[in-house]
């Protein structure tokens, strides 16, 4: 989630690296710093 509850991936989502460079993009744009917890 981010600063606004954004759900930037839903649950089950595999990261590709099209999703990496969207979440980048994300950031860049926003400035927010976001921490990303990857559960098994």
């Amino acid at each position: 989630m981010t600063i606004a509850n954004l759900l930037l991936l839903p649950e089950g989502h595999v990261l590709t690296s099209q999703t990496i460079k969207r979440i980048q993009s994300y950031v860049e744009s926003s400035n927010e710093i976001l921490r990303i917890y990857v559960l098994e």
